[in-house]
């Protein structure tokens, strides 16, 4: 009896399970095979990329930005924001600024995208860098439209204009003007470097009433310390560095990484996505050709002439590694299954190990007769690529052959 309930309970539950299975998760019957997902609405999607402080220390840390450059050109994004602080700076000297400029954009260049620059304090350090941005890259603050959202970059360093005070009040009627005139965007975007909202909470005060009644959000950089926030249902992100200064403690939660950030942008809403540099590659990181070196590389002569009687004869077992790839290899082949009384094998083992454009050969000889074929020598073959073992496998004696495998 309790069997029958329990089979009369299972096959409710799979109905139920069922039902949702075909009605949740897959398209109507006859259909394309497909999650039950709603295909986006907007046809205007799009993604952009914002790249992190890179300086504040960090000297030596141009391999995390490159890295970031390279993943960022695979994603393809329509464009990428910077969040301020490109350059060292903090100097009077032009000469100097202008070095310090060639070298991010050396390294910037690189990207197929539009870029758009936000300032930081490192970039303008002083009166005289304030000026040299307004000369050689353009306007200190900024809006523009895409796809129908709003985009407003700001300068959290106005102060170092030559006349302060004017500039910073300018910088805060054109913000709050340029929001109000763009309220109805499906999205208003704000950048800045400092994250006014905690450093100057009088100015931002103000910022955020014209903000209101708006879908907007805030990114800021210049802490190197990712810190999210949702102050009145809108998101407000600190972003960390690419490449900047950096304890060499890593934590997550913590907020201390190196990152990059990609923006989805569909319909009002807009996904983040935080992305450390080193785990989006390339689809010719492993290609066909590579995979034929590789298989290629390692290679067997066997010269095992078939015995008669009991004379005892010569045989050759070679072994050839060739390196045609970029990374060392090591391969270690042995004897591991040898009746000793009739095999004689020289050497026993032999560890060969090549650099890249390196072809080095080895060979056993072995020596027996015809009471020994019955009974052939095995080699036990250990492959190492870059110091790690690959795969291990076995070699078998064939008589009368002369075989490359």
């Amino acid at each position: 009896m309790y069997k029958r309930i329990f089979v009369a309970f299972f096959l409710v539950i799979l109905v139920f399970v069922n039902i949702a299975f075909s009605e949740e998760s897959f398209l109507e019957k006859g259909s394309i095979p497909s999650l039950k997902r709603a295909f986006t609405a907007d046809p205007d999607k799009f993604t952009f990329a914002i790249i992190g402080d890179k300086t504040g220390g960090g000297e030596q840390n141009w391999p995390i930005f490159d890295r970031a450059v390279e993943e960022i050109n695979l994603l393809d994004p329509d464009f990428a924001m910077t969040i301020g602080d490109h350059i060292q700076g903090y100097t009077e000297d032009v000469n100097v600024v202008e070095k310090m400029w060639k070298e991010y954009m050396d390294h910037l260049s690189v990207l197929k995208i539009p870029v758009i620059f936000i300032p930081g304090n490192h970039d303008i350090s002083n009166t005289i860098m304030f000026k040299f941005w307004q000369e050689k890259l353009g306007k200190t603050h900024f809006s523009f439209d895409y796809k129908g959202c709003h985009f407003v970059g700001i300068d959290t360093e106005e102060y170092r204009a030559p006349e302060s005070a004017t500039a910073i009040k300018s910088l805060s009627d054109f913000l709050i003007n340029d929001i109000n005139k763009n309220k109805s965007a499906k999205h208003i975007f704000v950048f800045m470097h400092r994250p006014l909202w905690i450093e100057d909470k009088d100015m931002w005060k103000n910022i955020e009433s014209a903000l209101d009644g708006s879908n907007y959000t805030v990114f800021a950089g210049h802490y190197h310390n990712l810190s999210s926030d949702t102050i009145n249902n809108h998101k407000y992100i600190v972003l960390s560095a690419t490449g900047a200064g950096m304890s060499e403690f890593s934590e997550l939660e913590l907020g201390m990484l190196h990152h990059y950030t990609v923006v989805t942008v569909d319909g009002e809403n807009a996904s983040i996505a935080i992305i450390r540099p080193g785990n989006i590659i390339p689809d010719t990181i492993s290609n066909a050709e590579f995979h034929k070196k590789m298989e290629s590389s390692l290679s067997f002569k066997q010269e095992i002439p078939v015995p008669i009687g009991k004379e005892m004869v010569i045989g050759k077992f070679g072994v050839v590694l060739k390196n045609e790839v970029t990374k060392p290899f090591k391969v270690n082949v042995k004897v591991s299954d040898i009746n000793e009384k009739l095999w004689k094998v020289n050497p026993l083992e032999t560890v060969l190990e090549t650099s890249p454009g390196e072809e080095k050969q080895a060979t056993f000889e072995l020596s027996y007769n015809a009471d020994s074929v019955p009974t052939p020598p095995k080699f036990a073959i250990e492959f190492y690529y870059d110091g790690k073992i690959l795969y291990k496998t076995e070699q078998k004696i064939e008589f009368a052959s002369t075989k490359l495998k």
